[in-house]
């Protein structure tokens, strides 16, 4: 079926380009638009709510795009870990952080 509303954008996919690597284009298109849209500048202290697919292109491209400290909130030991071997500087469960997470991560500013 093809989509004409013109809120969705059909690709083609180059025959070289595997579909395990095409696939995570809409990933890195996402992240990189919410960057776009947000006030984000180059040293500036960040955080990523998240380390799946779309948090981990976002660390991924802040700090390709010069973040200064990039703080990951991510409940899963596995995805926290993988925050920080993509870029992330430091990494917090929010779950087991609770009420000092804020003040946690306000003095990293």
């Amino acid at each position: 079926m093809l989509v004409k509303d013109p809120q969705y954008m059909l690709t083609r996919i180059p025959d070289h380009v595997p579909f395990e690597d095409a696939v995570l284009m809409d990933c890195i298109a996402t992240a990189y638009r919410g960057i776009r849209q947000s006030a984000f500048g180059m040293g500036d202290n960040v955080v990523v709510s998240g380390a799946a697919s779309i948090g981990l292109s976002l660390i991924q491209l802040l700090k390709i795009g010069g973040a200064g400290h990039i703080t990951v909130l991510q409940p899963s030991p596995m995805k926290r870990e993988l925050g920080l071997k993509l870029g992330g500087d430091i990494a917090f469960n929010p779950i087991e952080e609770g009420d000092t997470l804020r003040d946690k991560v306000m003095a990293l500013s």
